[in-house]
């Protein structure tokens, strides 16, 4: 690399003579810089994430500071009172995108909606997506498939109990917004279809590196071959044909007169409708379409999976917000085994402890960059056009003339208050304001709120042993999306509560966790009632020894996968207590002892009988295996 710079010196002397400063323009302050480079080294040498540094950078020298990155002068907004400015009242003047190697090869020249220059194809194109794509309406009828995903999601946690390791909530959340996405995009469910489920994620984890990656032909022009010797540019351009493929065997299949027309329109099949309408000034072509798909394909997945790490770490850091959270939803859902999106709209303080990780982490804290259409005044400032515009929307989550006790995480700061994360209150921005606001927020919040419901109803949550909420850090990994450095990987217990209720419908419930030894039949077992709801944590929940005289019990084999089935925790083995169509106690014992091996795994056998609410039998009284 040193001796591609000593190559390159005699542009850098050309293209430093050519793009000078005016010595009268009165710029915003700036760090010392060194000649030809800028200000790039100082992000090389500081093992801040970039968005830390330059908050840092910002304590010293301002809400409003100047860098050169390069050849590229660059401003870096720090405030909320700032940001106001530049997303608002000078919103024009700010609105454009600068052009990036990555960005401008994966979104087909610059013709998504993200990615492309301020001018009359992006008017259009954002058009299309918010009054077409993502509107409200939209977004709602997507509503079943959030529901399935979730439920899958809660499914796929409560199986995974049976191991008795902690849960990768990184991976499962990935697995989650990628699957949703795809049906809602592209009308397909690629976890079913291995091949094309290992292709999905490696073309997703793939653009998203090269994408974050370091170009420098976007901070010194002249040097692009660089960008090729090294590889990385020959890299870009083989994951953008790659993608290319992808999206035309997406819109081929759509196109194919054979297929079965869907029951619910997906993102491809609204444009490919628009594309033969013609009802737009834009004439859309396929190029266009793929560009959109990018959009959606890569910013639809990861953002609103990494919102609910994030979430979850400050919720495993402070204990009384969980608490909190827990109780809330639960009060609200009771017994019926599933938050859906209606039971969402009231939960007060959940929407609370979002908004607060959007302020203290928002998942694109630098946000998308923009560039300065014509020459402008900002802040007493002068800001010339063409300049590199980042708005620290970390920092201004952190600003104090905006926040109380801003490095604290505190839900309830939003109790009560009006401020929300849409762009009309400058203080909380993780979606961005103005023109350039994110017209996908309906459709992300809707994921993050539904997703991170469930998780903190159905479970009770703690550190993998050996470790406690001081062994979680915030270290982030680097891009423009930021994710945790470390996987969050943490303990589940699911809570009983859910089964209770369930005598309306069956009057015996059984439930074994965590069964290390056999039972046997013979011995006389030691119960002890259990009063209040409790969570399953190395318990044994099973039935009095003399419920063996209910023999003709279990004629609801199919009923009963049903219930287990609504409370997302399906068992496979229940068949292996159902089928008997005149099972006695005996068959149960003998059925679980078979199954013993399988530690740590919930059992969930609903038998008919004809007790009344006064016998000692009725679910009401559960107990607890002392054996």
């Amino acid at each position: 690399m040193l001796l591609f710079f000593l190559l390159a010196i005699p542009f850098f002397l050309f293209i430093l003579l050519k793009h000078r400063n005016n010595g009268n323009i009165l710029l915003p302050p700036s760090p010392p810089g060194l000649p030809l480079i800028g200000h790039l080294h100082m992000q090389m040498l500081d093992n801040s994430a970039p968005h830390v540094f330059l908050w840092k950078l910002s304590q010293k020298y301002g809400s409003l500071m100047s860098l050169r990155l390069g050849f590229r002068s660059t401003l870096v907004v720090s405030s909320a009172k700032m940001a106001k400015e530049v997303m608002k009242t000078h919103d024009l003047d700010f609105c454009s995108r600068p052009t990036l190697r990555a960005p401008q090869i994966l979104s087909y020249d610059g013709s998504d909606l993200a990615f492309s220059p301020y001018n009359a194809y992006w008017r259009e194109i954002r058009k299309i997506c918010v009054v077409h794509l993502f509107n409200p309406n939209r977004v709602q009828l997507y509503c079943p498939i959030r529901e399935d995903e979730v439920a899958r999601l809660i499914e796929k946690i409560s199986k995974l109990s049976v191991h008795s390791k902690p849960v990768n909530l990184s991976e499962l959340m990935m697995c989650l917004t990628s699957t949703m996405i795809c049906r809602i995009g592209f009308g397909k469910r690629y976890e079913e279809e291995v091949t094309e489920r290992s292709r999905f994620h490696s073309l997703l984890n793939e653009s998203q590196t090269v994408l974050a990656s370091f170009y420098i032909s976007d901070y010194f022009p002249s040097m692009g071959w660089v960008d090729r010797l090294s590889g990385l540019l020959g890299r870009l351009e083989k994951k953008f044909k790659e993608l290319d493929i992808f999206y035309q065997e997406l819109i081929d299949e759509h196109l194919d007169p054979n297929r079965p027309k869907p029951e619910q329109e997906d993102i491809v099949d609204v444009l490919l409708q628009i594309w033969k309408d013609r009802n737009f000034t834009i004439d859309l072509n396929m190029d266009n379409i793929k560009a959109v798909l990018t959009d959606v394909f890569i910013a639809g997945t990861d953002t609103s999976a990494a919102t609910v790490i994030w979430v979850m770490t400050f919720l495993m850091k402070n204990p009384r917000c969980m608490k909190k959270i827990q109780e809330e939803v639960r009060d609200l859902v009771g017994k019926k085994g599933f938050v859906n999106e209606d039971d969402v709209q009231d939960l007060i303080y959940l929407k609370a402890v979002i908004k607060e990780t959007f302020r203290l982490q928002p998942v694109a804290p630098l946000l998308l960059p923009r560039e300065t259409m014509r020459k402008c005044n900002i802040g007493g400032y002068e800001i010339p056009a063409k300049t590199l515009v980042y708005v620290n929307a970390w920092a201004v989550g952190r600003d104090p003339e905006a926040w109380e006790n801003p490095e604290e995480f505190c839900p309830e700061r939003f109790i009560g208050s009006s401020i929300d994360y849409k762009g009309l209150d400058f203080e909380l921005i993780p979606f961005g304001a103005g023109r350039r606001g994110c017209p996908g927020i309906h459709l992300g919040v809707a994921t993050v709120e539904l997703a991170l419901a469930n998780l903190v109803y159905k479970f009770d949550w703690d550190m993998p042993t050996g470790m406690s909420k001081e062994d979680l850090d915030f270290d982030v990994l680097p891009g423009i999306t930021v994710h945790r450095k470390n996987d969050l990987c943490l303990v589940e217990d699911i809570v009983i509560d859910v089964f209770l209720q369930i005598w309306k419908d069956h009057d015996i419930i059984v439930v074994v966790t965590d069964l290390h030894n056999s039972l046997d039949s013979g011995v006389d077992y030691v119960w002890e009632r259990i009063s209040t709801p409790t969570t399953v944590s190395r318990l044994f929940f099973l039935q009095p020894p003399t419920v063996r005289t209910i023999a003709s019990g279990c004629q609801r084999a199919g009923s009963c996968r049903r219930l287990s089935e609504s409370l997302t925790v399906r068992l496979l083995e229940i068949e292996s207590l159902c089928p008997y169509y005149n099972c006695s106690w005996m068959h149960i014992l003998s059925a679980l002892n078979v199954m013993h091996s399988l530690s740590n795994y919930i059992y969930l056998c609903v038998i008919e009988s004809s007790l009344d609410d006064a016998s000692p039998l009725h679910p009401s009284y559960l107990f607890k295996f002392l054996a």
